[in-house]
């Protein structure tokens, strides 16, 4: 796996991401347990600051300059720098997405690689080629940028999914990765180009050149302000937020097809085995427990034994697998703990086997209940005219007290374009909750639990989740949501 940051000099919040990962793979190694398998089954490289000379210009006077290139003389202008994130090989300047004018922020350059430090980055990623057969060997990539709280997969040069280069499945793989990736860090998941267009970008060279699973991160935060600089005081949480993610996508880094079910068809080993759960998804309340049968399946070959455990989980929930290690054929009881003050929603677990030969996995949907009585669901389609406010209601009756300062909104929505959406929950009392406010650019559908203090609010009465579209041209329907109190 290949972790880099820190393309753009004014991001530099990118290279405490990176340090933070670096932090956690080496200070939790023989701790975590996890940690400590992931570490012993890959190997990670991580380069935290691709564009020195640019981030030390950023900062150099002691104001930032909102400086995004490198310090790269350009023959013939006065201009400097080269926007590093578009001199990548594949699809060099094709497609409008970079600039031909070195003064632009986001000039090219005048060749492929013609920065020094995109092609320092590329001689290292052609040296992982493995010498004998030619096939690379880093499997797995993650470039981190800032900001707007994204988790962006290839392509970038065109708003096309399948193309020369991507297949349906490669695709769909991406998507379901992505998707998962962001439901643990409240991310907005999209294909690269529905941002913007951008044609030279590391994603796309990654894996169009060398068929390495690559995704970019747009951190924290959503907004302008504070935009590229924020303060120190929010660099440990907005690092930490990241870890579930990067884990996760560590464990599929042997086989990411495991995502869409297709690991037999494009990762098939000599000795495998398969993995289901029954039942496929529970519902527990905050504080107690919930169960599920855990079978492997000898798939080819010979069994081997195999080490279970499960990612995806709530802050502070403990999934215990009795017995922890079974042989491929054999079944394992899992018992998920949920503490109490979890964040009620919808989580989409992970169940890993890792065998003695290859790596397995399978999902189970996890549910979490808030206090007793004080929950409800609202599963009537509501269609999302434009330029037209719609409501839909839940009226809760059997909740004590006011709602809880951890309470939670999960809203499923269908649309071809979120951007140009807004959500507001609606009180009993008539004040407004605005959950999401036209992020998420051309990206498809939402299905996001938004967590939110209602501590001021009496629980019972009529509460209203209102969607309201701010454009024209696109409409969608309001397939549901849950309020949980």
């Amino acid at each position: 796996m290949l972790f880099t940051a820190n393309q753009h000099a004014r991001e530099h919040l990118t290279v405490e991401q990176a340090l933070y990962l670096a932090e956690q793979l080496t200070g939790q190694y023989g701790t975590d347990p996890r940690i400590t398998r992931l570490v012993d089954g890959r190997v990670f490289w991580i380069v935290p600051m691709v564009n020195p000379d640019g981030a030390e210009y950023d900062i150099a006077t002691g104001v930032y300059r909102d400086w995004r290139k490198n310090r790269q003389p350009n023959t013939g202008s006065s201009a400097i720098g080269t926007d590093l994130n578009r001199n990548w090989g594949y699809k060099w300047g094709c497609c409008g997405g970079s600039s031909t004018s070195p003064s632009s922020p986001t000039y090219r350059g005048k060749s492929a690689f013609s920065a020094p430090e995109t092609a320092a980055v590329r001689d290292f990623v052609v040296s992982r080629r493995d010498p004998g057969t030619g096939k690379q060997r880093i499997k797995a990539a993650i470039d981190f940028h800032s900001y707007g709280e994204l988790v962006l997969w290839p392509f970038g040069y065109t708003k096309s999914t399948v193309v020369s280069g991507m297949s349906a499945d490669e695709y769909a793989t991406y998507q379901a990765i992505g998707q998962q990736m962001a439901a643990t860090n409240g991310y907005t998941p999209e294909q690269a180009s529905d941002l913007y267009i951008t044609d030279g970008s590391v994603d796309d060279w990654l894996w169009g050149q060398e068929r390495i699973f690559t995704y970019t991160f747009e951190l924290y935060p959503v907004d302008p302000d504070p935009g590229f600089y924020p303060p120190a005081s929010d660099i440990a949480a907005a690092t930490a937020r990241n870890r579930e993610a990067v884990l996760m996508f560590g464990e599929y880094a042997d086989c990411p097809y495991r995502a869409i079910g297709k690991a037999a068809t494009y990762c098939a080993a000599a000795d495998d085995f398969a993995m289901s759960t029954s039942p496929a998804s529970g519902t527990v309340s905050s504080g107690g427990s919930v169960t599920t049968t855990v079978t492997t399946t000898t798939t080819a070959g010979n069994p081997q034994q195999v080490t279970l455990s499960a990612s995806g989980l709530p802050a502070g929930t403990s999934a215990v697998f009795l017995p922890p290690t079974v042989t491929s054929g054999g079944s394992a009881t899992m018992t998920v703990t949920v503490p109490t003050g979890a964040l009620p929603a919808s989580y989409a677990v992970t169940v890993t086997g890792t065998g003695t030969g290859v790596t397995r996995s399978t999902s189970y949907g996890l549910g979490v209940d808030g206090r007793a009585g004080c929950t409800g669901s609202n599963d009537t389609d509501v269609a999302i005219p434009d330029l037209t406010p719609v409501q839909s209601p839940i009226t809760i009756g059997t909740c004590p007290g006011n709602a809880g300062a951890a309470s939670s909104v999960e809203v499923h929505v269908t649309h071809p374009y979120v951007g140009d959406l807004t959500l507001t929950l609606i009180a009993p009392d008539g004040s407004e909750y605005v959950l999401r406010d036209r992020v998420g650019g051309s990206a498809d559908n939402i299905d996001q639990t938004f967590p939110v203090d209602l501590s001021g609010e009496v629980a019972n009465g009529t509460w209203q989740l209102k969607v309201y579209d701010a454009a024209v041209g696109d409409t969608g329907t309001l397939t549901g949501w849950r309020l949980s109190l």
